[in-house]
């Protein structure tokens, strides 16, 4: 695979040099690879070249898609080839923040809150080519969270149990009822934090998205309601 990247890179990128070339890691979808430690490198691992293309070129376009949306950095594809598919993209400037926390998170709040909100704002029809809808019920959502608590409830001391198991005791709010854009998995590690003069700075990596009501966390891009 480093083989045909370093040959993908000269085609698409000619005289672009490659000095080093590193994976970062893989998931289920894709092998991820860093190169000269700026240019971020997607090797999908669908066996099926049909839908591998599919897939590499649904990435880019829901990528660009957010570019014109967002209101904060993000990634864009310098390149997609369906046919290997490859899909690369320079880095961010930015440390993650669950590596690299902040003394006041809630500074971060404005700039996240306004990325989210234009993103939930969009019109759906804009992104439905590039995304599924996903509408996982509020009901499921719960049953979730009290599968995994169980998994951790000996642990929080008891202060912090009650407040959680309270939640849990209660029923789930009414579905939502509209459609959106929204971002599918926005932890710490998907938010990139530079300290600029006067302030700080968020950044929104790219990570699954899509248009849905409150899906499963960590799922691919998707629709719902809201």
């Amino acid at each position: 695979m480093r083989g045909e990247i370093r040959t993908l890179l000269a085609r698409h990128l000619p005289g672009y040099e490659v000095q080093s070339l590193a994976g970062l890691g893989e998931g289920l979808d894709n092998a991820v690879y860093e190169v000269n430690d700026e240019l971020i490198v997607r090797a999908s691992k669908e066996a099926d070249p049909a839908l591998q293309a599919d897939n590499t070129l649904r990435e880019a376009d829901l990528l660009a898609a957010v570019a014109e949306l967002s209101t904060l950095p993000v990634p864009e594809p310098d390149f997609a080839d369906p046919g290997a598919g490859i899909l690369a993209y320079f880095k961010l400037p930015g440390l993650p923040l669950m590596d690299h926390p902040v003394a006041e998170p809630e500074r971060l709040a404005p700039a996240l809150g306004g990325f989210l909100s234009r993103l939930h704002q969009s019109p759906p029809e804009e992104v439905r080519h590039s995304v599924e809808r996903d509408h996982y019920p509020l009901s499921a959502w719960l049953e979730d969270a009290e599968r995994d608590y169980q998994e951790i409830a000996g642990h929080p001391p008891a202060a912090a149990r009650h407040p959680v198991e309270d939640f849990l005791g209660r029923p789930p709010p009414a579905e939502p009822r509209a459609a959106v854009f929204c971002h599918n998995d926005l932890g710490t590690e998907h938010v990139l934090e530079r300290s600029r003069r006067g302030g700080r700075r968020a950044r929104a990596p790219g990570t699954a998205r899509g248009v849905r009501s409150c899906g499963r966390p960590g799922s691919p891009a998707r629709s719902g309601s809201r």
